[in-house]
């Protein structure tokens, strides 16, 4: 087991009202190419999510323009919360995560996706606007960060080899 050396905090809230509460994870965000310089946003962690994904909630406040985005060839769609999305690809995504002494720690991340739902504009509905961002799986080995969490507590800790 290799050392890791530094930790980034999370916390846990229900995905919806009345849900059990799951880890999320705050983090900035920054995409040079669509003018976000240093967006806040908190993500779930999903280790069942092959991919890490901005949903259209965030993508719509920070005016991403789906249209602009390339596809993901390599997927055909993505289903989350009961909605099949086509994955468009951010190139330029830079997540940017704080230890516990403020310390920033950039990481470039390929692929990251803004979610665009498969359905016309007009039929988006406030449950699209719901679901969270996510941190998979992908990234989550990429960065090599190992997930610290006990459900009954009010935070959990993803630890980073140091770059």
């Amino acid at each position: 087991m290799h050392s890791l050396t530094w930790k980034a905090t999370g916390y846990f809230k229900p995905i919806f009202r009345g849900a059990e509460s799951s880890p999320f994870v705050k983090f900035t965000f920054r995409s040079p190419r669509y003018r976000i310089w240093g967006a806040v946003i908190d993500a779930l962690l999903d280790t069942g999510s092959p991919f890490t994904a901005m949903t259209p909630k965030d993508a719509t406040r920070f005016q991403i323009p789906f249209s602009k985005l390339p596809r993901d060839t390599k997927l055909p769609s993505i289903s989350l919360g009961g909605y099949k999305f086509i994955p468009r690809l951010i190139n330029d995504a830079e997540l940017i995560f704080k230890d516990g002494e403020g310390k920033r720690h950039s990481f470039e991340h390929d692929p990251f996706y803004a979610l665009e739902p498969q359905l016309p504009r007009e039929k988006w509905d406030e449950n699209v606007y719901r679901l969270p961002n996510i941190i998979g799986m992908d990234f989550l080995k990429k960065k090599q960060a190992g997930v610290h969490l006990e459900p009954s507590s009010v935070k959990f800790v993803l630890e980073f080899k140091s770059t």
